[in-house]
C-alpha cells in the first residue's frame, strides 16, 4: 500500500505558520493513506512536557493528532530510520518532512519527498 508518511518537523512547521499539513496532503494526495510513526507521537509528548513556544506547538500538534483518523505505526525505533525503512518498503509512498538532512537522505535514495511551505503548499 502507498502512504504519505508525515514527519514531526512538517507537523510542527505547519502549526508555527498556521497551516494544516494534513489538509494539504488530503487535497494533493487524496488517494494515499496518511501514516505517522509512534515515534512521532513520542517526540511530540517529550517536547510538550517542556516550556516555551516549541512545547506549546507540540501540545497543539498532539491535540490535532488525537482528533485525526491517522494510521499510527506501532514501531518505536528512531523516527528518521523508520521513515526511511517504511518509505523504501512501500512502493509509491511519499514523505512529507521539513527536516533538511532527512529530506536530502530520502531524495538520494530515490524516495519522493516534499516539504510544507509557509503558504501551506507541498513542494
Amino acid at each position: 500500500m502507498a502512504y504519505v508518511i508525515i514527519d514531526t518537523s512538517s507537523i510542527l512547521f505547519g502549526i508555527r505558520y498556521n497551516k494544516d499539513v494534513f489538509k494539504s496532503v488530503n487535497e494533493k494526495y487524496p488517494q494515499l493513506k496518511q501514516l505517522i510513526s509512534y515515534g512521532v507521537m513520542s517526540e511530540l509528548e517529550k517536547m510538550a512536557s517542556n516550556k516555551g513556544t516549541k512545547a506549546n506547538e507540540a501540545r497543539t500538534a498532539l491535540k490535532i493528532l488525537r482528533h485525526k483518523n491517522l494510521k499510527v505505526d506501532n514501531k518505536s525505533e528512531y523516527v528518521d530510520s523508520w521513515i526511511l525503512d517504511t518509505a523504501s518498503k512501500n512502493a509509491n509512498s511519499l514523505v512529507i518532512t521539513n527536516d533538511t538532512k532527512l529530506f536530502k537522505n530520502l531524495k538520494s535514495k530515490g524516495i519522493e519527498t516534499k516539504k510544507l511551505s509557509k503558504s501551506g503548499e507541498l513542494r
